[in-house]
């Protein structure tokens, strides 16, 4: 004779399957969670039944009893029945929801802060941490609950009289914070909500609005309008004093880089508060002061015509048809489409709605730098020539490479040499006809020497 376990299912069934005993019973009612061999049985109540018999069962299932996850229950309705816990949901709105601590009579109505709530079981509750509930008064439906609920009015009060009205309507999302605003159909005054038991009930009133306190109730409202390109931004409602620019367009310390269009309006829901930072007569003259175009041109990359779309420096949205392998000409632009058919070339920012000038190479040396003796065209030439001589020269002498006109180096050194004596005759230097310089005449301020005269300014030569 050998033991076994042998699993009946709770839901019937007969025998679902065996298993080889574990060193001690684990309890009579049994539900897994991991280790078994059939996943179908997982999350299944079983009952256990112990069995000694000669002969091994044919459907023996493979329990590791030292890493399985299970639960050991008392009986078949325990391990059936999942953990609930317990809600009070409004009456009037499902969304209102407390979750319990404590357990009380399901199917019944309660009170609670003036609402009534059905008491309810669900799996689990995160609206709300659970409260004690211990007022011991239920009421069979919804109806009586509200019936046997104290009379509970509201106050209003005036934010700038101080007068009071009272209402019946339920005002209670309205109490707190206390220094929150309302106002109210039939009213252009602002008004704080308290709560008055045992009060005549009043007129019922509509509210209209909502504020963060009476002054903001008070407040005049601009909306705010983004300017193109930025006018799919949704627009601002604020509260701010925005007077003195209605009609005009200003730029805010939070956005900097975008124009709004203030205008005055009755919305006041989602106001805020906002930085004003610079106005301007229009969304043109702020989008041109403000965003850098740039100076671009446009490619068409395909063999056939292509169209597209740019925003100018001002704002406005340019339509192109672009021929195949075309471009147009430079133009300021705040953005475009990305289209990869079109290839887009920039040439920095634009200046007042202009391309900048087209940079010219500069030379390293300023023209008229040490050309003190002729002019600084002549100079140039001179110097220019000669160096391009004698690095035909240096090729010639190193690579072989001979030039056709050899006799033009000599030409050009001569004149260069000529030049460089030029540029040592210091032209402040007051000169002094005299005849005791040792000339065999009388030495003449245009001679360097008794053989050779600086004359190369005026040659004619080229």
């Amino acid at each position: 004779m050998a033991l076994y376990y042998r699993f009946y299912n709770c839901d019937g069934g007969g025998v679902a399957f065996w298993s080889l005993p574990d060193n001690t019973f684990p309890g009579a009612y049994i539900k897994f969670q991991s280790g078994l061999p059939d996943p179908d049985f997982l999350g299944v109540c079983f009952h256990i039944a112990p069995i000694n018999q000669p002969n091994p069962p044919t459907n023996i299932a493979n329990i590791d009893w030292t890493t399985a996850d299970y639960d050991v229950f008392g009986g078949c309705d325990a391990c059936k029945q999942p953990d609930k816990v317990q809600i009070l949901e409004n009456c009037d709105n499902s969304l209102d929801i407390i979750c319990l601590q404590n357990t009380l009579a399901l199917g019944t109505w309660v009170q609670y802060n003036g609402k009534c709530y059905e008491v309810k079981e669900v799996p689990s509750c995160s609206a709300t941490i659970p409260i004690t509930y211990s007022t011991g008064l239920y009421y069979k439906d919804c109806e009586s609950c509200k019936q046997a609920l104290p009379q509970v009015n509201y106050a209003l009060i005036n934010c700038d009289t101080g007068d009071i009205t009272y209402t019946s309507t339920d005002l209670s999302a309205y109490v707190n914070p206390p220094e929150q605003a309302i106002t109210i159909n039939g009213s252009d005054d602002c008004f704080q909500v308290r709560v008055e038991e045992n009060t005549p009930p009043g007129t019922p009133v509509t509210v209209t609005g909502e504020f963060l306190s009476c002054e903001l109730c008070g407040s005049d409202y601009y909306l705010l309008k983004a300017c193109p390109p930025n006018d799919d931004i949704a627009s601002i409602v604020t509260y701010t004093d925005l007077f003195d620019y209605v009609g005009s367009v200003i730029t805010l310390e939070t956005c900097p880089d975008i124009c709004w269009e203030v205008s005055e309006t009755e919305l006041n829901s989602n106001a805020q508060e906002v930085i004003f930072l610079e106005s301007y007569e229009d969304c043109t003259d702020c989008i041109v002061a403000i965003l850098p175009a740039k100076c671009v041109t446009f490619t068409n990359t395909l063999n056939f015509a292509t169209g597209f779309e740019y925003t100018d420096y001002l704002g406005n949205i340019q339509k192109e048809t672009i021929a195949g392998k075309g471009s147009i000409e430079k133009v300021c632009a705040l953005d475009w489409d990305a289209n990869l058919a079109i290839a887009v070339t920039e040439f920095g920012n634009c200046i007042n709605g202009e391309c900048p000038p087209i940079p010219q190479p500069k030379r390293r040396v300023t023209p008229g730098y040490d050309t003190p003796a002729c002019s600084t065209e002549y100079y140039e030439r001179v110097e220019c020539s000669f160096s391009e001589w004698m690095y035909k020269d240096v090729l010639e002498r190193r690579y072989g490479i001979s030039n056709c006109c050899p006799e033009d180096l000599m030409k050009w050194e001569i004149k260069h040499e000529m030049l460089m004596l030029d540029v040592l005759i210091n032209p402040d230097y007051t000169c002094a006809v005299s005849n005791t310089c040792g000339c065999p005449q009388p030495c003449d301020c245009g001679y360097l020497s008794h053989t050779v005269s600086s004359s190369t300014c005026n040659s004619q030569t080229n």
